[in-house]
């Protein structure tokens, strides 16, 4: 695991010490060359962190080292509602919620870190609707994060597409070319395109909804390789039966259980009722293999945060 660095201090005009300013990181899972910024003065002008963190193990190291408590994460890249990173398909750059929660939990010690991800690309708060059911990135990765343990992290996205004026100066858009942009096409400013999510839970949604929603069929599944790690990703992280601290609890509805005398704990789960996450009840049962058995591959399982 990785460890963060004490921030830098700066010096007061009176010579006193103050702690710098937070930072807002940017964050592109591409290869350098493919970025347009060229030196590290631009970030800095534009209130950014002196270096683009990429997917790789010695930026991760740079990230961790200096991130603290109020900074803010930008994800920037091409972006469709189940996947963020380059124009063409590439498994080891491209990130979906899942993959990206396992990075950061990978990459960041402190579970009780309070910070902003704000995904810098199309279609991220975009609601995808099709045949294995609606789904939407920005929730989809805050409650990936909430169950890595980071319950303290808001996660911004945006209802169309981000259009680029310039590198640092970005609008939402009804339309995916950046090129058009103009009094007939729809279009708003960040903050009024945005949504909030955290803990899976919507904050605060967009004041203003510029695609309303982004269509998906069985041919797309079939086709599209990043969409079905999506889809197999989000049934695994939905259906995985986790303790919540605090006052949450688990609903159950399962159609298989076991209810010998060995697995008496989960009756209540037959049984269909409620009972809170911190009864004595669930340290007595094994939840890895609970998952694993055949006579709970029917199970429904819901978090109620």
């Amino acid at each position: 695991m990785l460890h963060s660095a004490p921030r830098r201090v700066r010096k007061t005009q009176k010579g006193s010490k103050a702690i710098s300013q937070n930072n807002k990181f940017y964050f592109a899972p591409l290869n350098p060359k493919n970025i347009k910024i060229k030196d590290e003065k631009s970030l800095i002008r534009n209130g950014y962190f002196g270096q683009i963190i990429y997917n790789r193990s010695t930026s991760l190291q740079t990230l961790a080292r200096h991130i603290r408590d109020g900074d803010t994460i930008e994800l920037h890249g091409d972006g469709l509602p189940w996947v963020m990173g380059g124009v063409n398909y590439n498994a080891e750059l491209d990130l979906n919620p899942f993959t990206f929660a396992n990075l950061l939990d990978n990459t960041i010690e402190n579970k009780d870190i309070n910070l902003i991800i704000d995904l810098r690309f199309c279609s991220s708060g975009v609601e995808a609707v099709g045949p294995k059911g609606n789904f939407n990135f920005t929730q989809d990765l805050s409650k990936a994060l909430a169950n890595k343990g980071f319950r303290n992290i808001q996660v911004y996205g945006y209802t169309g597409y981000i259009n680029s004026e310039s590198q640092f100066r970005q609008s939402v858009s009804s339309v995916g070319d950046g090129s058009i942009h103009g009094a007939k096409i729809k279009h708003c400013t960040l903050d009024d395109g945005r949504l909030i999510y955290q803990n899976g839970e919507l904050l605060s949604p967009a004041k203003k909804t510029l695609v309303d929603e982004f269509p998906y069929d069985r041919d797309d599944i079939r086709k599209d390789g990043t969409l079905r790690d999506y889809l197999a990703a989000r049934k695994e992280c939905y259906r995985t039966l986790a303790e919540i601290e605090g006052e949450g609890v688990l609903e159950h509805s399962f159609d298989h259980l076991v209810t010998d005398k060995e697995n008496a704990p989960l009756n209540f789960m037959y049984n269909k009722e409620y009972m809170p996450s911190t009864h004595e009840s669930f340290k007595m049962v094994d939840l890895d293999a609970i998952r694993s058995t055949s006579d709970v591959r029917q199970t429904k399982a819901s978090i109620l945060l």
